[in-house]
């Protein structure tokens, strides 16, 4: 994993990595332990906080599987001690990497699918231009799209979008890539365990184009959600970000990320996190079980 994804991920987790803490006596109740741990599992990975998360783990915070425990204020110190300890490292490396690589507001880091001939990364710029170039022209929102660099070592560019309202808009559509990921998945998963029962042919054709049938109207309502403050909405443009939701969630499938570089808590909450970049994988995992089954 390289240091762009490492960033994203401390920036998703650290405004999360929370407990819930009230003085009771003379004892010290922590609630919101699961929602704290779920965070604390996406710090896997990286480099220089090891030693702390496996210290929070072995304890009985991170063991006992409740959502709230009674700590005495020794005990809890310690505890706290630790996961100030986490955020301080975390904290460190985000500030070594803003200075050594200045911070865009209105930029965006795109990994990009794994590709092994010109062929195929022709077709994901392609793919990218009309997701994201066309889609800005399309709407109307402002935006001034230049790429910026590549992160050495790795298939990274950086691309600045000229405006926030633009790097908030294709959030958007990466959120609603992955939901879109999502429900197809669960599709095909129905579509696969009805195969398997071997149901006829008809019937089989009926499902084939009722998924084609929940394709498009999927992606045209996600659409519309994105698009639903606008008056008088032109459907050329409900189409342009149908288009863009479904090539997207086509380049997630083959690995491509899509990373805010600002801190702006809105514009980070417009973006899908770490964990949920993971869901649509869990789903395709599903399908792959069943189908083997």
């Amino acid at each position: 994993m390289k240091s762009i994804e490492h960033i994203f991920i401390i920036r998703s987790v650290l405004p999360f990595l929370n407990l819930n803490v009230q003085n009771v006596g003379n004892k010290v109740r922590v609630t919101g332990i699961f929602a704290f741990n779920r965070k604390l599992n996406e710090l896997e990975g990286v480099p220089g906080l090891r030693e702390e998360l496996d210290k929070i783990k072995r304890g009985s915070l991170y063991n006992q599987g409740l959502d709230a425990i009674e700590f005495t204020e020794n005990s809890f110190l310690k505890i706290n001690e630790t996961i100030e300890a986490i955020k301080n490292k975390a904290n460190a490396i985000l500030d070594f990497f803003d200075a050594s690589s200045p911070i865009q507001e209105d930029a965006i880091d795109i990994r990009l699918p794994d590709v092994t001939t010109f062929s195929e990364m022709e077709a994901v710029f392609k793919d990218l231009k009309t997701s994201i170039e066309v889609t800005l022209n399309t709407t109307g929102v402002d935006h001034n799209l230049k790429i910026f660099s590549a992160e050495p070592g790795s298939i990274w560019i950086k691309v600045a979008l000229g405006s926030k309202i633009a790097v908030s808009l294709i959030g958007e559509i990466c959120k609603k890539a992955l939901d879109f990921r999502k429900e197809l998945a669960n599709a095909k998963i129905t579509e696969q365990r009805l195969r398997m029962l071997k149901v006829n042919n008809d019937i089989l054709e009926s499902i084939g184009k009722n998924t084609v049938k929940l394709h498009n109207e999927l992606t045209e309502k996600l659409s519309k959600d994105i698009l639903s403050d606008r008056p008088n909405l032109e459907q050329a443009i409900v189409k342009q970000v149908a288009y863009s939701i479904d090539t997207i969630a086509q380049l997630m499938e083959l690995g491509a990320k899509f990373l805010p570089e600002s801190k702006d808590k809105s514009i980070v909450e417009a973006f899908p996190t770490h964990e949920q970049y993971r869901i649509p994988m869990q789903e395709q995992n599903k399908i792959e079980n069943s189908s083997e089954l």
